[in-house]
């Protein structure tokens, strides 16, 4: 069973009943305006000849086409925030509890995690998994972490395979978290550019206040604050940059469908 990102056909999602209708009724008005003229207009083509009706043809056709451009423009900017972000793909559950086996959680993949409830400025409560390495004895022993923001479909439980892949291989812990109106997480003011950076913004800053209370009283060390990477799959991609350009940080990955991009920062104090 394929435990990848569920992939979105967006024409399955439909357009909106109102917008349909409303695309129905101009393209319909334009037709009879037309045929309304059909007679003058025919009378005229046939004593301006053949190079009048195609004229006419060729004016009647444009008019066609630029109403249902326009349409699809109307649609296409009223639907944006639907098409863009997809919660629920078909044929799939909003919540990762609700989903197949191996969609679940990561204790499904023998992974040792923490289900954490993370709040951001605005006061959404988000809902993420901290998969962890274990706990080093020294600063210099403690393992990377990865911040894993997610696509714009499904939620976190789509992406567990690459979250144990990351664990598994690179060593590395994991926070992945759904973003506002995704998965677990409450809907707040809805999925929005704006929404997901506060979002990472809260999701950044429990991953460092938590790194400061590693180690505290002598006990093991599990996160450095300087050792924290941001990971972004598609639109999560967007979403690592647009946090690196709010906060200081020690790396960021960009993973697109051509390439895998790694980029390091260290800073002097």
């Amino acid at each position: 069973m394929s435990t990848s990102a569920p992939n979105v056909d967006l024409k399955s999602r439909g357009l909106p009943t109102t917008s349909v209708v409303a695309a129905v009724t101009l393209v319909l008005g334009l037709v009879f305006f037309s045929a309304s003229k059909a007679g003058q207009d025919d009378t005229e083509a046939v004593e301006t000849g053949f190079i009048g009706w195609l004229l006419w043809a060729a004016t009647r056709f444009g008019q066609m086409l630029l109403v249902l451009c326009v349409l699809f423009i109307v649609v296409l900017v009223s639907r944006q925030r639907s098409i863009l972000y997809v919660p629920v793909p078909p044929g799939t559950q909003r919540s990762p509890k609700m989903g197949p086996r191996m969609f679940r959680s990561p204790e499904e993949w023998q992974l040792p995690y923490e289900d954490v409830t993370i709040l951001t400025e605005d006061g959404v409560r988000l809902a993420a998994w901290f998969v962890y390495q274990p706990a080093a004895g020294s600063a210099d022993a403690v393992p990377y972490t990865i911040l894993y923001f997610h696509g714009n479909a499904g939620n976190i439980g789509h992406r567990l395979e690459n979250v144990k892949d990351m664990y598994k291989q690179l060593s590395v812990n994991v926070l992945i978290l759904d973003y506002r109106g995704y998965g677990d997480s409450e809907d707040g003011s809805g999925p929005s550019e704006h929404g997901f950076l506060q979002d990472a913004e809260a999701a950044y800053r429990w991953l460092v206040q938590r790194a400061r209370k590693s180690g505290v009283n002598g006990g093991s060390m599990q996160i450095r604050d300087d050792r924290i990477l941001f990971f972004g799959r598609s639109i999560g991609g967007a979403v690592a940059v647009k946090l690196a350009a709010h906060v200081p940080l020690v790396g960021d990955w960009q993973e697109t469908d051509k390439s895998l991009v790694l980029r390091i920062e260290t800073k002097h104090v």
